[in-house]
């Protein structure tokens, strides 16, 4: 009997934090953007009628600790639908020391490095960018986004990234910019 009455507060504190844990818990949002479902090679996807795409872009910003700044970005990651392969990543950084942001492009292993990667908005010209660096998770592209090239994210519809995979094939990957503006104020 006294060694129940003892543990009474305990099991009663213990009940108050998990509680406390739960309802933190079924508050949290999931961070990871819908998949985008890739087109065959060499086609671009038709846009859906009838129906606005829904936004791939979210905003977020971490730093190394209190007394770090902010590294904010912009990011939407591309996946096809069927067998969730990894197709690629635009995330779209401002550094705090600089605070002029960078379009950086993370592709899978196996595209032809030599061919770069080429980026065209709507109708617009297609820029051609060398990637600059592969590790275990993919190669990279980076590239400075002048106020012009934000201007024109923010409002085109589609950017389609075109790479070659070691056939020398090109693979065209549409990106929706639907809502990527709203997400880029978030961070400025």
């Amino acid at each position: 009997m006294r060694l129940a009455s003892a543990l009474l507060p305990l099991v009663a504190v213990g009940i108050v934090f998990m509680a406390v844990d739960m309802a933190a818990f079924s508050q949290t949002k999931p961070k990871s953007p819908p998949a985008t479902q890739a087109p065959a090679k060499g086609e671009t996807a038709p846009p859906a009628e009838n129906q606005p795409p829904p936004s791939g872009w979210s905003s977020r910003c971490v730093s190394e600790g209190r007394q770090s700044a902010l590294d904010c970005r912009v990011e939407q990651t591309v996946v096809e639908t069927k067998t969730r392969q990894f197709l690629l990543q635009l995330a779209v950084r401002v550094p705090a020391d600089t605070r002029k942001p960078v379009l950086t492009i993370q592709m899978p292993l196996g595209v032809l490095l030599t061919s770069g990667v080429t980026v065209k908005i709507d109708d617009g010209k297609a820029d051609r960018y060398d990637v600059q660096t592969c590790d275990q998770k993919g190669c990279y592209a980076q590239v400075p986004v002048s106020s012009d090239m934000l201007q024109v994210m923010g409002k085109g519809k589609q950017m389609l990234v075109t790479l070659q995979n070691l056939s020398k094939q090109d693979l065209n990957i549409p990106v929706p910019l639907n809502g990527f503006m709203a997400a880029y104020q978030k961070i400025q």
